[in-house]
């Protein structure tokens, strides 16, 4: 049976994790929507490039966006507003 962590172990773990954390999202571009649109036209997204793995993806609020193809891997996605599917279009 494992002995469990101390306090201060425990805290410095903590510590180790949220640093890692903060490392990688400031690596990760962070990429905005500018427009509503679909999410494969560039002119959808605040640097005029479809985001590509690895991005932190934001849809601004009051902005709709349609995911009418399959996306790379990405870091991280906050939907303020709304992402719409499309129905017609396998995206597996």
């Amino acid at each position: 049976m494992r002995k469990p962590l101390s306090l201060a172990s425990h805290t410095a773990l903590c510590g180790l994790y949220l640093a890692r954390r903060r490392a990688v999202l400031r690596l990760s571009k962070q990429v905005l929507s500018r427009k509503g649109g679909r999410w494969s036209d560039a002119a959808t997204w605040s640097d005029k490039k479809v985001p590509a793995e690895g991005a932190l993806v934001t849809i601004n609020q009051g902005m709709d966006v349609v995911l009418d193809v399959s996306t790379p891997p990405l870091h991280g996605f906050d939907d303020q507003r709304q992402l719409s599917l499309r129905n017609n279009k396998d995206l597996n």
